[in-house]
């Protein structure tokens, strides 16, 4: 910085003794002022010119003879533009490295932008959809043509979608956002023809064992009723054992049934027999049922019944996930303890909740209570005739009414479930 002002200071004294001496040879003292500011602005012209010059070689060739005045300014400004191109060349590495990682993904990856268009896909997107250069900048919507699409894309349907791949009808494709900036989102979509075909085979394979199950298990079950029904001399000998036959019978019967109904729940077919469901009639039985279930156990069950609306559903499949509830409540509150089912609705839906005062359940086991055969207690299940599929099947049952289930409970106090169904499946019993 000096060495620039001192030679700046050394040509400004050159200058003053130039228009000296051009006084002293024409004898013009006067037009010495007019001779120094002329020189100073020529000084300053050429400077001007050199900066353009600059500016016009990209800030890479700077004069610093001509510059002058500018040369200081103009070596700090070349200094931040070096800066910045090191630092836009470290970017655009970075850049390119992370979109060849997304391109190296099997997985499809879309970037939607804040107007629902496409600008950009990787070949995972390529391959499963068959997307073409021609389809940046368009919409997603007219891409992927599925009615939840633009839904799924602004947050508000749940989860993820599901739809056949355009390229090849026999592998389905998993679709699902994630937003990676304000109103931009990425839509990442997965083959998942493997896990569908392998649940498939899962569900076939139970489906078949618990038929081939069920007509053994009641023949079984048929004679050993019988001989303990039968009068002989030795039927105290053996009263014990035939009855621990029955009933381990009875339970892997129940087990059989219950795994019937989830593979039921569990299938392809996504069109239930929907119809007007009296729902107050069915929880007057199923209560019914609990109060004999309870039987010298002296539960204190209270139905309230606050509506006399019912539901669009399928009655066998709610009957099934009512009972659940409403039995698991029974057999885990201790003697003499209270139940409470409720059957109301609002201006959001129609809910069903049942509480009980009993054993309550640990807050971390309330995350996986409704996955199949998961058991707090191995021992108290079996105990209490529990086949571990209860509360999965009332999840599906549930799911497939587009329904939820919330549970609330505390260790030594009791447990609340509670379904929440929406308001389009209520309805005014005729």
């Amino acid at each position: 910085m000096m060495k620039h002002l001192e030679d700046e200071l050394a040509t400004l004294l050159w200058l003053l003794i130039i228009a000296l001496v051009v006084a002293w040879l024409t004898q013009g003292w006067q037009i010495i002022g007019w001779v120094l500011a002329g020189l100073i602005a020529g000084r300053w012209l050429l400077a001007l010119w050199a900066a353009e010059s600059w500016l016009y070689a990209g800030g890479r060739k700077l004069n610093h003879l001509w510059a002058g005045p500018l040369s200081e300014l103009l070596y700090a400004v070349t200094r931040l533009l070096e800066k910045e191109r090191r630092l836009a060349h470290q970017l655009l590495g970075r850049a390119r490295y992370f979109k060849h990682a997304a391109e190296a993904l099997p997985e499809g990856v879309i970037a939607i932008d804040g107007m629902h268009r496409i600008s950009w896909f990787n070949k995972g997107a390529i391959a499963l959809l068959g997307l073409r250069r021609s389809n940046r900048g368009q919409l997603v919507s007219s891409v992927l043509r599925l009615p939840d699409v633009l839904a799924l894309v602004d947050g508000q349907h749940p989860g993820s979608l599901e739809m056949p791949s355009p390229v090849d009808a026999s592998r389905i494709l998993e679709l699902e956002v994630t937003p990676f900036l304000q109103g931009h989102n990425l839509l990442i979509i997965r083959d998942i023809s493997a896990f569908k075909r392998s649940d498939a085979i899962r569900r076939d394979f139970v489906a078949n064992a618990s038929h081939e199950l069920r007509t053994p298990l009641t023949v079984m079950q048929g004679y050993v009723e019988m001989m303990l029904d039968t009068s002989d001399s030795q039927q105290n000998y053996w009263h014990k054992p035939l009855e621990q036959m029955h009933n381990q019978s009875e339970r892997m019967r129940k087990i059989v049934d219950d795994m019937l109904i989830l593979s039921g729940l569990e299938g392809n077919d996504s069109k239930l027999k929907f119809s007007s469901v009296n729902v107050s009639v069915l929880l007057t039985q199923i209560v019914d049922e609990a109060q004999q279930l309870s039987g010298k156990r002296g539960h204190h069950i209270v139905l309230s019944l606050e509506t006399e609306m019912g539901l669009v559903g399928h009655e066998e499949y709610l009957r099934s996930a009512f009972t659940n509830l409403i039995g698991n409540a029974v057999r885990y509150t201790p003697d003499g303890g209270s139940i409470y089912v409720r059957w109301w609705q609002d201006g959001s839906g129609a809910f069903l909740s049942v509480t009980d005062t009993g054993i309550g359940i640990a807050h971390e086991h309330l995350p996986r209570i409704t996955e199949r055969f998961y058991r707090v207690d191995s021992a108290r299940s079996r105990a209490t005739g529990g086949t571990g599929l209860g509360l999965a099947i009332t999840r599906h049952v549930l799911e497939r009414h587009n329904a939820t289930l919330n549970v609330e409970s505390e260790i030594g106090i009791g447990s609340c479930f509670r379904c929440v169904f929406p308001l389009d499946l209520v309805t005014k019993l005729s």
